[in-house]
C-alpha cells in the first residue's frame, strides 16, 4: 500500500506510467534515488513529469 499511495499521490501519473516507472527501477526507493533524466527516459515521461515524480515521492 505504501509504494502505491507514494506514486499515487504524484499528479499525472495514473496505473500505467506507475507500472512503467516499477518496471525499470523495481522499487520507490530506487526511483527516490534516480536522477530525473533516468525518469524522463521512462516511456510516456517528460521531463517536466519527472520532475513531478522526484518531487512527489
Amino acid at each position: 500500500a505504501a509504494v502505491q499511495s507514494a506514486l499515487d499521490a504524484i499528479p499525472g501519473v495514473g496505473p500505467k506510467r506507475k507500472k512503467a516507472l516499477l518496471r525499470k527501477f523495481g522499487s520507490v526507493k530506487a526511483i527516490r534515488e534516480a536522477e530525473v533524466e533516468e525518469i524522463a527516459s521512462t516511456l510516456g515521461f517528460t521531463r517536466a513529469l519527472a520532475e513531478k515524480v522526484k518531487e512527489g515521492i
